[in-house]
């Protein structure tokens, strides 16, 4: 399990860096719901997965309701995704968020944050 630092994006931009993913990677959330990360893949298809960390959540007016896993599948040799925000259902009481990938051959991962427009 790898632990990605969680880069900023500011007004001027950033040129995000990327790790070697691994078959298990974390990055630090902290429900500002600001927070996503990006998956490079240029080896076979590959499928992301994130499990909720609570079974079901109360929504407002909507009442209680399953939390699903999400599942996300990044396409072969140019594969380029971009997932989340991540809702308070996803983040453990470490303030983790667990992001699964089925093969790690070609993949590559940041974890990216949204600055808060001041």
């Amino acid at each position: 399990m790898a632990l990605l630092t969680v880069q900023t994006v500011v007004a001027a931009g950033i040129a995000p860096s990327y790790a070697a993913s691994a078959a298990s990677d974390t990055f630090t959330d902290d429900g500002s719901e600001r927070t996503f990360i990006q998956l490079k893949n240029t080896g076979t298809i590959k499928v992301a997965t994130i499990v909720p960390v609570v079974a079901t959540a109360n929504i407002p007016g909507v009442g209680v309701v399953a939390v699903p896993t999400m599942t996300v599948s990044i396409p072969a040799t140019t594969g380029d995704k971009m997932i989340g925000p991540f809702p308070a259902a996803y983040i453990n009481s470490s303030g983790l968020v667990t992001v699964a990938l089925d093969g790690i051959t070609g993949a590559t991962v940041a974890a990216v944050k949204l600055a808060k427009a001041s």
